[in-house]
């Protein structure tokens, strides 16, 4: 009968000690990755973030600092690369230090239709701007060259027709000019 016992505690024990080997040991506050992504989802340092934001000029909400205004009322020609007429966009756009974002018209021929603008300011007075019509459905990215006659540059158009590219060029009525940084 003893010796049934001590079988019965070695089958328990060996049981436990199996079990504990397979179950990983998780220490208190430490988050599971189940999927393995750990070095590919991971948060980066925020002290590291906040350094390299500091490093690259971005202010506190509105990435690169700027001395570009483009902040008023523009409009921009839209022309198939042979120079063909496509329409215009007018746009009310706004800015907050890089960030670049607005509303306006599409116009074609008798026609318009609402879109937005959202975009960026980058290095050597470029202007990235996406302008989207809700109900085309259209995309429109626009990478524009900004001096002071005016913007020039290229467009790629995304629709339900595939993709077209052309030329814009753009302005505004209103003076243009810089500002000091982070006025």
């Amino acid at each position: 009968m003893r010796m049934n016992g001590v079988v019965k505690l070695l089958i328990v024990l060996v049981c436990l000690a199996v079990a504990a080997e397979a179950a990983p040991i998780v220490k208190k506050n430490q988050v599971i990755d189940p999927l393995g992504t750990d070095s590919l989802m991971s948060m980066p340092d925020p002290e590291h973030t906040s350094e390299y934001y500091a490093k690259m000029g971005w202010l506190a909400g509105g990435g690169p600092q700027t001395s570009l205004e483009v902040s008023g009322n523009w409009t921009f020609e839209l022309r198939t690369l042979d120079e063909k007429p496509l329409g215009n966009i007018d746009l009310q756009l706004y800015q907050y230090g890089s960030l670049v974002y607005g509303t306006g018209a599409l116009r074609s021929g008798f026609e318009s239709q609402p879109v937005t603008a959202d975009g960026s300011l980058a290095e050597m007075n470029t202007l990235y701007l996406g302008v989207v019509s809700p109900q085309g459905p259209e995309l429109y990215r626009f990478k524009l060259g900004i001096d002071d006659s005016g913007a020039s540059g290229s467009f790629e158009a995304y629709g339900p027709y595939g993709i077209r590219e052309g030329i814009v060029r753009g302005g505004t009525n209103e003076p243009r000019g810089f500002s000091p940084v982070g006025s």
